[in-house]
């Protein structure tokens, strides 16, 4: 339940997170960068003071609490669809973040200039907050958990040069202005060094997960299901994931594939014999969902958020083989690395099928890595250490 409360006093150091402009915090939205700006600021709420600005959805509250996090909402208009379609609602969404939230934050930014230590900015088009961070000397860090521009994600087409040429200058900028930059994973880390970022001003920061929400069921499915979690776009590799299931269909006619999630492919997926397609479910439900599955496969080709759930609760998950993934997890031990291609993952699907056993080891080798080196207490201290280094 949310409640009204004011600020009374900075008895710790004040930080404030800016959430990007198109989604509220919090969200129902399964994975992203609300849930994990939700758990960094849960983890360091003992150590700092914690304000997180938001657009806001459907009626407008000024401050309000939640799980201890204070959320300020700037009078800005969150949206309703999540991801936007078309060239035009991506661009129009860029424009109206990088003008007018923008402006909205720094202007409330400034009731803060006495107080404000440190400021934490997650979407390379709040360049306006960062400057007027510089201008009162407050310290910032920008988190980059995107890899575009840094390199493409995309499988099979590639990015117009304008959008790209647009995104990296920003993203260049940002970097520039920054106190210090977190990137999520080896490979934005790398993207940035390529486009001249100083690597010493890098900390690769990884996403955590919730390990005591996310965990292992006892569920009994009839049938063996394979699960997707995941936005349906082709930079989630979705038109991979439609060809694997399609191919599927064929070879293995016996498997489901069990999908939550939504964008452009999501009508073309529906329309194949062998899906189900989960409806739309809030985010506590989600562990409840991954257990439904008996493996899960993914077409992204970066480390996300989803990795993490999906490992977490003890499931064996078919990625492609990334230097990120390879320098985290071992291969057949702890996961399964395929190549880009619907025969490998074919392959694999009928490897894991057809082992159960293999499938029960991979499954709880993963548990524990995600337990040891990935719990969000674990990655809280990575936080606390930059923080601390930067506040000193």
């Amino acid at each position: 339940m949310k409640r009204v409360f004011k600020i009374n006093s900075f008895y710790k150091p004040l930080l404030i997170i800016v959430n990007p402009g198109s989604l509220e915090i919090p969200t129902d939205r399964p994975g992203g960068i609300q849930e994990i700006l939700l758990k960094i600021s849960e983890v360091i709420k003992d150590k700092f003071h914690v304000i997180i600005f938001s657009p806001f959805l459907y009626r407008y509250i000024n401050r309000v609490q939640y799980n201890g996090i204070l959320i300020e909402y700037m009078y800005y208009p969150a949206v309703r669809n999540y991801p936007p379609r078309g060239i035009f609602s991506i661009a129009f969404g860029f424009v109206r973040n990088l003008i007018f939230y923008s402006l909205i934050v720094s202007m409330n930014l400034l009731k803060y200039k006495k107080n404000l230590k440190l400021l934490i900015i997650n979407d390379k088009s709040n360049i306006i907050p960062i400057l007027v961070a510089k201008l009162l000397k407050v310290k910032t860090i920008f988190s980059e958990g995107n890899p575009y521009p840094w390199y493409s994600p995309f499988l099979i087409r590639k990015p117009s040069a304008i959008s790209w040429g647009v995104n990296l200058s920003f993203a260049k900028l940002a970097c520039k202005l920054a106190t210090m930059i977190r990137a999520q994973s080896i490979l934005i880390k790398r993207g940035m060094i390529c486009y001249g970022v100083p690597k010493e001003k890098i900390e690769i920061i990884p996403a955590g997960v919730d390990t005591d929400t996310f965990k292992p069921y006892n569920h009994i499915e009839n049938n063996f299901m394979i699960g997707f979690l995941g936005r349906l776009t082709d930079e989630k590799g979705s038109s991979l994931l439609y060809d694997i299931i399609k191919a599927c269909e064929k070879e293995l006619p016996e498997l489901k594939f069990v999908i939550r999630g939504s964008g452009p492919y999501e009508i073309k997926l529906k329309n194949l014999k062998n899906v189900i397609f989960q409806e739309t479910l809030p985010r506590n439900m989600l562990p409840i969902f991954i257990n439904k599955a008996n493996l899960f496969i993914s077409t992204y080709y970066d480390f996300s958020l989803s990795d993490l759930e999906i490992l977490s609760c003890g499931k064996p998950l078919i990625k492609i083989n990334t230097p990120e993934m390879n320098g985290l997890f071992k291969n057949y031990e702890e996961i399964i690395f395929c190549d880009k291609n619907v025969k490998d993952f074919v392959n694999k699907i009928k490897l894991l099928y057809e082992n159960k056993d293999l499938c029960k080891k991979i499954g709880e080798n993963a548990r524990k890595k995600v337990e040891k080196e990935f719990d969000w207490k674990v990655i809280g201290e990575q936080w606390i250490r930059l923080i601390n280094r930067l506040l000193k």
